[in-house]
């Protein structure tokens, strides 16, 4: 379950004439952008449904998770539902923010139907301590390290002088887990106001706090050193001076240094920075968005399916981008515009085999694709139930299902009580798990066990209720 989407104000005249002449983000090679913000789109409302969960992977509960102007907290399962967030057409910005955790963030492409995705928030843990006034080097086990002046301000732009946390963080960017830390997806704008997809090879987030907790930032005058080390699959493709960009928590996408740069000196990347940030060591490309609907052979929608763009004419090694289809069996994601390979995939229970692939040329144009899945091994399946809340037994009116095929686990949306989704299955999948969570009202059912019956499964009418440890469904006569 991937990836993220934020909500700004355009015009949607310069909008539609944008994408028009220059795909959906609007701004490519060609031409430059005196108005970055004006390549989002125009706005919309659109549902999300997330995750937040820490480093071990554990859900993360009461984390407040915030989508334009709406918020809502995650529950038990750390799970937020959303549904009619105001953002723009092409871009939604999350943010997600707990105690103990410094603030998580993603962006996304949004698409029509429930967006899905998932944010790891890293823990608050100071990693070395020093004062103002004082010169410091902070290095962490890997080798990434921060060499500070010891010059510092606060919010307000006031001098501070006293003790200083130091917070440093390196996502190693060959990290299973790096889909879910990187701040936002890896869309930037460059000095020129021109849209740039990152290849990153290294990520440092860097935060300084006073002793009053007030966060801290170097001051005018003042710079820092920030080194990382270069993974060994990826010192021969290393560029030797790379651009350094910036996340710009405010605006939810990235942003080039006005004069950072890091050169690979040995094994490092080596840069001076003037200010505190995420910041991203990464080559940069040309952008273009993939939209992509997944369909059976009798054109119905497949949810929660598994499939992975990569690119080549690039020897830089982490090239691919993994997602599912949403409730709506589409996927929209920016890639660079290099020839793309796309591939889909079969469940890991059916044996992770690659069900259908092409290639989609290079260039800078925004592609649609509908691709139909037909394959004798394989059976579309509607999943279908009606649940109601505990207390009075009405719809759930908010509420969500945890499904669970094999090892893979998806939540989907319920709407107004009604459960909805089609899926691929092969014979070696013969049943699933199912436990649903009335989000209002903080029920939830048991962990209830399904086999497949094709081409529809009836889930029945559970209630959500957490005192209903059982639910037993059975078949006579067909019905």
């Amino acid at each position: 379950m991937k990836a993220l989407k934020i909500t700004l104000i355009l015009l949607l005249i310069i909008s539609l004439i944008s994408c028009e002449e220059n795909g959906i983000f609007g701004i490519h090679d060609d031409q430059g952008s005196d108005d970055f913000e004006t390549n989002f789109g125009v706005l919309t409302n659109r549902d999300f449904i997330g995750k937040i969960i820490a480093e071990n992977g554990n859900p993360i509960s009461d984390a407040e998770v915030r989508i334009g102007t709406q918020t809502a907290t995650t529950d038990a399962n750390g799970i937020f539902l959303i549904n009619g967030a105001t953002v723009n057409e092409n871009f939604a910005y999350i943010t997600a923010n707990k105690n103990g955790f410094i603030q998580g963030a993603t962006s996304m492409i949004p698409s029509s139907g429930t967006n899905k995705l998932t944010i790891m928030l890293l823990e608050d843990t100071p990693i070395d301590y020093t004062n103002s006034g004082e010169a410091k080097t902070v290095t962490l086990p890997d080798g990434t390290s921060i060499k500070l002046e010891g010059d510092y301000i606060d919010k307000n732009g006031i001098s501070y002088s006293g003790a200083v946390a130091v917070f440093l963080y390196n996502t190693l960017i060959s990290d299973e887990k790096i889909e879910n830390i990187l701040t936002g997806m890896p869309y930037a704008e460059g000095k020129d106001g021109r849209e740039n997809y990152l290849e990153s090879y290294g990520m440092v987030a860097i935060e300084l706090r006073g002793s009053s907790g007030e966060i801290l930032d170097l001051s005018e005058n003042s710079t820092a050193e920030i080194s990382i080390p270069i993974k060994t699959d990826l010192q021969t493709s290393a560029p030797t001076t790379i651009p350094l960009w910036y996340f710009d928590k405010d605006k939810g996408y990235w942003k080039e240094g006005e004069g950072e740069e890091a050169n690979l000196e040995g094994q490092n990347y080596i840069g001076t920075i003037d200010h505190l940030s995420f910041w991203n060591f990464s080559a940069n490309f040309s952008t273009r968005i993939v939209k992509v609907t997944v369909m059976d052979s009798e054109n119905t929608v497949i949810t929660n399916q598994p499939l992975s763009l990569s690119y080549t004419s690039s020897d830089y090694p982490y090239n691919s981008i993994t997602d599912y289809t949403n409730s709506e069996g589409i996927t929209r994601l920016l890639v660079p515009s290099k020839t793309i390979n796309f591939e889909i995939y079969d469940h890991t229970i059916c044996g992770t085999n690659t069900i259908h692939s092409e290639s989609l040329g290079s260039g800078s144009a925004d592609q649609e694709k509908e691709i139909t899945i037909s394959n004798s091994n394989l059976f579309t399946n509607q999943i279908l139930g009606s649940f109601t809340t505990c207390s009075d037994e009405i719809d759930v009116a908010l509420g969500y299902v945890s499904f669970k095929l094999g090892e893979e686990e998806f939540y989907d949306p319920i709407y107004n009580g009604v459960y909805n989704m089609n899926i691929l299955h092969c014979t070696d999948a013969v049943g699933f798990q199912i436990k649903a969570t009335d989000y209002t009202n903080n029920q939830n059912t048991d962990t209830i066990n399904y086999f497949f019956v094709d081409p529809i499964t009836n889930l029945g009418e559970p209630p959500v209720c957490n005192n209903v440890t059982e639910f037993i469904q059975f078949t006579i006569d067909g019905g």
